[in-house]
């Protein structure tokens, strides 16, 4: 069975302690990285350092190379 996976990071709304420079310097970005790839996923903290990243990270899977394998499931 073949998983992939990806992991996104967006912005999300800066903490209520937030200066106006922050709020008005805050950009919103998406990165992908596939999830068995230390490297990938490491990228994307590494560009922001510790406590740099306000936001939710969101992961999804994809199996879809296994859903032709699992019909008979349906």
């Amino acid at each position: 069975m073949l998983l992939s996976a990806s992991l996104s990071l967006r912005a999300a709304a800066s903490p209520q302690d937030a200066s106006q420079k922050d709020k008005e310097s805050a950009e919103i970005e998406a990165w992908s990285a596939e999830l068995t790839k230390l490297e990938e996923v490491r990228a994307a903290f590494d560009k922001y350092g510790k406590g740099g990243i306000w936001g939710v990270i969101q992961i999804a899977t994809h199996l879809a190379a296994a859903l032709p394998a699992c019909a008979h499931l349906a």
